[in-house]
């Protein structure tokens, strides 16, 4: 989104079946970033990303599907697309965690602002951090998550 190189980031996490979509309007309503991006304070000091990961709601018949394809594709000797599956938010928090320490390292200071599942990810990257004696995230919004 905005990645200017300031010293300060605010991270967005989308939840379950969410994407970066979940973050950016098509239409006239404001979401949450544009509202701190119309702030100058906010706008001059950090700059803004969001963190992406597979999430889908899935049935059955997809997977029924999925088996069928492979199996045609295999007899035929074709290549066969790769059914994407949900991982769990252990998994999901390395992948934060790693994209915090390499393509963010330059930040000092990160917020992160999460919704419903993504802020599950966020809370388990934070306790990963504070264990490993890491303290660039300084801050943490979240919405609808069920912490409990």
């Amino acid at each position: 989104m905005n990645i200017d190189k300031k010293k300060n980031l605010i991270l967005f996490i989308h939840g379950f079946t969410g994407s970066k979509d979940t973050w950016e309007s098509t239409t006239l309503e404001k979401r949450i970033p544009k509202y701190l991006e119309e702030n100058a304070e906010i706008r001059e000091n950090f700059d803004f990303d969001y963190f992406n990961y597979f999430t889908k709601l899935s049935d059955k018949s997809e997977k029924q599907y999925w088996v069928f394809s492979y199996l045609k594709n295999k007899i035929k000797k074709k290549p066969y697309v790769k059914l994407e599956q949900n991982l769990s938010v252990n998994v999901i928090k390395d992948k934060l965690c790693t994209d915090i320490e390499v393509l963010h390292k330059g930040y000092k200071n990160i917020i992160l602002i999460a919704h419903s599942m993504g802020g599950l990810v966020a809370k388990a990257s934070i306790l990963k951090f504070l264990n490993e004696g890491n303290n660039r995230i300084s801050g943490f919004v979240s919405l609808a998550v069920p912490h409990k």
